[in-house]
């Protein structure tokens, strides 16, 4: 489920500036209103167009790793803004004792954050997270416009074929893959896709041992991997669970059937309550996906999906928002904003009533489209938000190493010629330009606005500088107290920014205020940072 950042001449209406770098199954919206697109069309001119040429090429990419971010209404008067403990079973993996998941508790969590921060602000950690990319899917969905291979409902022995030929190819970048052990083991790891559920479970184990031999993969590692209902059943959650996944991320998309074939889902919601009994029975650890602002959506389906997903009781729920794409079904039969699709006034409404259903059930809105109960925050998806470099394999997967953000190949055939000349020359043959410092500011800040925790300014001024740390202060004060929250050490609200501002600690986003118009709020710290 995927970050791309875009910087420069933003589509009209797509989030832009928090568009992450590795889009998932939808992105959100950024609903630029009418009447305000003057002044916003001239602020993005400007925001530097060379990076918004690479990174957008990572938009198309990492298929639901990242949860999007759900900013769309300017509401600013400065301007238009926008586990249970995992069960033992007999280790896989070589290098690894058990790769059990426990239940951290909240102090675990804020410790690890903090330590996060200290390593950004001395400098990048060695990578520790992975993602791959199982591309196979029974159909296109109407919104889809990722990097797939259709399968279709028949003909099973010839797909695992393709499965098997294509899970070679994969392991053979791995083993190519410069680095290794010597850099520490995998912490996390997430199967993405595409619809991973599809490839049999023997096949992901081949590539969890390639990644073991390689890299190593701790005990208390995080392994994901998306599954959709009706793709798999009891025994292949089985095999899947034993081979060390301890997270799945459950497709599931709405509760209501009509929806559901509008969209082409290749499930129906009997499937989905058959999928979430799966989960009660076997997984410990599971996160359930939705989608907002849907063709004929309203209110009414939308608050009986949020209310059937809490009565479902996964662990951790993300909600992203349809954004509609050139090139795909949606694309060709819908224009954003207009019937069947939700108004931009409906869909902030939509957000807000799922911060707060999901928020009154007793989860943590911990990051801008997702919410977790307390220890159940996605590990491997904060490795994004927190700019942290990632390895990334398979067709169309995109890596941040030493700098440099790199997509692979989007088509089969050009994916397996370039893993060919990776392995005969030992360089994936990149000639993406390595993020500038001023690259890595504008990141932390996309990035780091999307959480909840927000941004710590001690961190941010030693990293980057006082200069830098003070216009990006000056620029978030102007848009608080409604949209920004300016807290002390001990997380208090500090009233009187004017005389007080050595005592704020950290700076965040209302919740859902502040979220809701992050798109405008960060493109002004943009055009602020480089005029």
């Amino acid at each position: 489920m995927g970050a791309v950042v875009h910087l420069g001449a933003f589509r009209p209406r797509t989030f832009g500036v928090v568009e992450m770098h590795l889009r998932g199954k939808c992105s959100i919206l950024n609903r630029v209103p009418s009447g305000n697109g003057a002044s916003y069309d001239s602020r993005q001119k400007t925001i530097k167009d060379g990076r918004r040429k690479e990174l957008h090429s990572l938009e198309k990419t990492q298929s639901r790793c990242l949860q999007r971010s759900f900013p769309f209404v300017s509401a600013s008067p400065h301007g238009p803004p926008t586990v249970r403990p995992y069960r033992h079973v007999a280790p896989v993996f070589s290098s690894s004792k058990r790769r059990g998941i426990t239940t951290a508790s909240v102090g675990d969590l804020e410790r690890e954050s903090e330590r996060n921060v200290e390593v950004t602000s001395a400098g990048k950690s060695p990578p520790s997270a992975a993602y791959i990319h199982l591309p196979f899917c029974k159909r296109r969905c109407h919104y889809c416009d990722f990097s797939i291979i259709a399968t279709g409902d028949s003909n099973r022995d010839h797909w695992i074929e393709n499965m098997e030929r294509y899970v070679d190819i994969v392991c053979r970048e791995i083993d190519a893959t410069q680095g290794g052990q010597d850099r520490g083991p995998l912490t996390t790891v997430f199967f993405g896709g595409g619809t991973p559920s599809l490839v049999p479970p023997p096949l992901v184990g081949r590539i969890l041992e390639s990644l073991d031999r390689k890299f190593g993969i701790s005990a208390e590692s995080e392994i994901s991997m998306e599954m959709d209902p009706g793709t798999f059943d009891e025994k292949q959650l089985k095999e899947t669970l034993a081979l060390g996944v301890n997270r799945v991320s459950l497709g599931v998309q709405s509760f209501d059937e009509e929806i559901l074939k509008s969209c082409g889902r290749s499930h129906g919601v009997g499937e989905v309550r058959q999928a979430i009994a799966l989960m009660h029975a076997h997984a410990p650890n599971w996160s359930l996906d939705l989608i907002s602002s849907l063709p004929h959506q309203n209110m009414t389906n939308w608050t009986e999906t949020l209310n059937a997903a809490v009565a479902a009781g996964p662990n951790h729920i993300a909600i992203y928002d349809l954004q509609v794409e050139e090139g795909t079904k949606f694309g060709r039969m819908y224009t954003p904003g207009e019937a069947p699709l939700p108004k931009d006034d409906l869909s902030a409404e939509m957000y807000c009533m799922g911060s707060r259903i999901l928020s009154t059930a007793g989860y943590n809105h911990y990051e801008v489209s997702n919410y977790a109960k307390p220890g159940f925050e996605s590990r491997h998806n904060q490795v994004y938000w927190r700019n942290e470099q990632y390895y990334a394999f398979g067709m169309a997967a995109a890596s941040y190493l030493e700098g440099v953000r790199f997509t692979r190949p989007k088509k089969l055939t050009s994916y397996t010629k370039w893993v060919d000349a990776l392995v005969s020359s030992g360089s994936s043959g990149s000639q993406e330009p390595k993020a500038t410092k001023e690259d890595e500011l504008l990141d932390t800040l996309m990035l780091g606005l999307r959480l909840a925790e927000g941004l710590r300014m001690a961190p941010l001024r030693d990293t980057f500088g006082g200069g830098a740390a003070d216009e990006v202060f000056k620029g978030l004060q102007k848009h608080g107290p409604k949209y920004v929250s300016f807290l002390d050490i001990e997380g208090r609200a500090v009233e009187d920014i004017d005389n007080s501002a050595d005592l704020v600690h950290r700076v965040r986003l209302t919740d859902p205020d502040g979220f809701l118009v992050s798109n405008d709020i960060i493109s002004s710290l943009f055009a602020k940072l480089m005029p």
